[in-house]
């Protein structure tokens, strides 16, 4: 029997943790570019420096922890490990987005980026390294490929195309809502992965 000129087999973990960041960054994608806008219209007393403070506030948490925790990996914490920490970073950051509903206060939402920020920086830390780990044996580019146009481009497109018709049909509330949502299911799909995975390298 002749084989189809162009077969795909990944790994039942790769699959999840495309799917993962599919979803996940579609939930983010839904509120970031549009972030800006509610800040204005819904913060008291925010200006443009706030909305860009705000950014800085996420980037250097994130940067700031991610480093820190993906040397404790590189030490020898077991892949088990690694997903409670990717789990935690799931949990804070479905707490920080359903937060935004409420966020009325500039110092609110100097902490939803923070806590945004820990939670991205707990999820990738741990997410690059499972991923390095499970990619297919002569298929590392392919599937690293899945994972930048698949989770950070097509999903970032996507997100950002349906954030922008809730946002107008249903307003913030609903928009912050389905993000959240999306983030925990997004977190959910990690539990998929735990059978898979080994205890050490």
């Amino acid at each position: 029997m002749s084989h189809p000129p162009f077969t795909i087999h990944i790994n039942r973990v790769i699959q999840i943790l495309l799917l993962f960041l599919f979803v996940l960054s579609v939930g983010d994608a839904l509120f970031s570019p549009l972030l800006g806008v509610f800040v204005k219209g819904y913060v008291r007393g925010a200006t443009l420096s706030t909305v860009g403070f705000s950014f800085a506030v996420f980037a250097f948490t994130k940067s700031l922890l991610q480093i820190p925790l993906a040397r404790a990996i590189d030490k020898g914490l077991g892949e088990h490990d690694e997903l409670i920490l990717m789990v935690l970073g799931g949990i804070i950051s479905t707490f920080a987005v359903f937060m935004l509903i409420f966020v009325r206060e500039v110092w609110q939402l100097y902490l939803f980026q923070a806590l945004f920020g820990v939670g991205a920086a707990s999820i990738l830390a741990s997410y690059y390294a499972i991923f390095f780990h499970h990619t297919d044996k002569g298929k590392e580019a392919f599937e690293w490929s899945l994972f930048s146009v698949g989770g950070l481009t097509i999903s970032v497109g996507v997100g950002s195309f349906l954030g922008g018709i809730i946002a107008d049909a249903f307003g913030f509330p609903i928009l912050f809502a389905t993000s959240g949502v999306l983030s925990l299911l997004a977190t959910v799909l990690l539990l998929l992965i735990h059978p898979h995975l080994k205890k050490s390298f």
